[in-house]
């Protein structure tokens, strides 16, 4: 292997992050979220769906990354939210 091939960075699809309170989610308990890998049409919708308000829009995109609705999304502790943003910001510098 190559010292280029050995420094490339790995792309990871999903992030599963480990939730410090468990939530619920579409009616069931838990206490992991797994974010997929987000695609240009996730942004696209998530814009469509919250218009101009970036706030809104982060929160549409992690529900469609998380297949989870707003409502379950918003009940999340906020160092729980910060967990979940960190896991986005590192699948999108891969």
């Amino acid at each position: 292997m190559s010292e280029a091939e050995e420094n490339k960075p790995v792309i990871t699809m999903t992030e599963t992050v480990k939730l410090s309170i468990p939530i619920q989610i579409n009616g069931v308990t838990t206490d992991r979220l797994v974010m997929r890998r987000p695609k240009l049409k996730d942004f696209r919708n998530a814009s469509k769906m919250a218009g101009k308000d970036q706030e809104e829009q982060e929160i549409r995109l992690f529900c469609i990354l998380t297949d989870c609705a707003p409502s379950d999304l918003e009940e999340l502790d906020y160092a729980d939210y910060g967990k979940l943003q960190n896991a986005f910001q590192h699948m999108v510098k891969g």
